[in-house]
């Protein structure tokens, strides 16, 4: 849940729906929220596609629906759940979007 960490916003939205504990996330229901603005849905859609695969978000959502930051938190999630976390990696020059 690597945009969680580095979205406050989506984390606020998301985050009932996802048990720490057992790790179930109840993507439906995340999903079926209304109200929510088109980029925080573009980002809760590319949440579940990395935890579970069941959005299938296009890449076009990503490009023309994510402004700055989430397009690059989105970017960086994506590396992440690639590679996994491994400090090591990664050179990260804007600080603001370190997920500690």
């Amino acid at each position: 849940m690597y945009l969680m960490a580095g979205s406050e916003a989506l984390r606020t939205l998301v985050s009932p729906y996802f048990d720490v504990d057992t790790g179930r996330f109840d993507c439906q229901r995340v999903l079926e929220q209304p109200d929510v603005p088109h980029e925080l849905h573009v980002l809760m859609r590319l949440a579940v596609e990395l935890h579970s695969g069941e959005t299938g978000v296009l890449v076009k959502d990503l490009v023309e629906g994510l402004e700055e930051p989430h397009f690059s938190l989105a970017l960086l999630a994506i590396r992440l759940r690639k590679q996994g976390i491994q400090s090591d990696l990664y050179n990260i020059v804007n600080h603001d979007m370190m997920i500690t």
